[in-house]
């Protein structure tokens, strides 16, 4: 029995040599956001950018694949677009084929030349979107709480975040160039992105229908407005009583049910994820997002 322990101490030690070698992600960046009040009520953090020397705020937005310009900015910048055959569509259809070449692109004490933007087809972005494609060459840390954004280097070993005090870890996939994960709403298992762009958690009528009984438009779930101020595109409200992240549990989040057709009738059909975790639930929270590993270390958000 002796000897068992003493080899398997011995068979542990390299393993704990290696973990000493391990040092702490490096980090690359670190900028401190602000909360912006969107027309909705809510609020979206951006983050401080300079473009061409002009300092603005893009929103953060990990629901976006690639991070974008509005026309608004670019006209004001006097930033030519050159019309491409690729277009970006946002979720009610609207497009927009162009892209602006920046010449100067600042974030924190990062600089990159003649930087290509797409062209916001959201009319809800005056400045534009910080997204995925600037986000997944590193480690993000997301830290709701002090409203501050850190990207780390992601030449470390796998499993060692900068992240302290990490409750669950949650593993996700990008699909469809959305972060997308597996989450637990009123004990049921449904497939979610993690969208920083969106001031309010949706789920999709069908879902709410089919998976949870819920009438539209019944006592506990109001009609609450229109979709991105598009008429046919009804919206409602219901309060549904725990989402859980891993172990981490949110009570009482309120969710808006979105239509995955036009209501009106019309030849519009929706699709995207069957939820997507909005700002209302996302500012609770401490997230690092190691997208080489596929993985979020997930807290709750503490105030500094």
């Amino acid at each position: 029995m002796r000897c068992v322990t003493i080899l398997a101490l011995l068979a542990l030690l390299p393993a704990a040599a290696r973990a000493a070698d391990c040092a702490p992600p490096t980090l690359e960046n670190q900028v401190q956001m602000t909360a912006i009040a969107m027309r909705d009520g809510g609020q979206i953090d951006a983050v401080p950018v300079s473009i061409n020397g002009h300092d603005t705020q893009f929103l953060l937005d990990t629901g976006g694949i690639v991070s974008q310009i509005s026309a608004a900015l670019a006209s004001q910048l006097k930033i030519p677009i050159n019309r491409t055959s690729d277009a970006l569509v946002d979720v009610t259809g609207r497009q927009v084929a162009g892209l602006a070449m920046i010449h100067d692109f600042q974030l924190g004490r990062q600089t990159r030349n003649d930087v290509p933007l797409p062209v916001s087809p959201d009319p809800v972005v005056t400045t534009g979107l910080f997204s995925l494609s600037d986000l997944m060459p590193y480690d993000a840390e997301v830290d709701f709480g002090a409203s501050v954004l850190k990207l780390f280097s992601q030449d470390h070993c796998p499993g060692v975040t900068a992240m302290p005090r990490a409750t669950t870890v949650i593993p996700f996939s990008l699909k469809n160039g959305h972060i997308t994960i597996v989450v637990t709403l009123d004990g049921k298992t449904v497939t979610a992105i993690v969208d920083t762009g969106s001031t309010r958690t949706n789920l999709r009528a069908d879902v709410a229908k089919s998976e949870y009984g819920i009438a539209l438009g019944g006592p506990d779930t109001p009609e609450n407005g229109q979709l991105e101020g598009v008429a046919g595109l009804v919206t409602y409200g219901h309060v549904f009583g725990n989402l859980a992240l891993g172990a981490i549990a949110v009570a009482s989040p309120h969710v808006t049910i979105i239509p995955d057709h036009a209501n009106d009738g019309s030849a519009i059909t929706l699709g995207g994820p069957e939820l997507i975790i909005g700002m209302n639930v996302l500012k609770t929270l401490h997230i690092y997002f190691a997208f080489r590993e596929g993985k979020m270390y997930v807290s709750q958000a503490f105030a500094s």
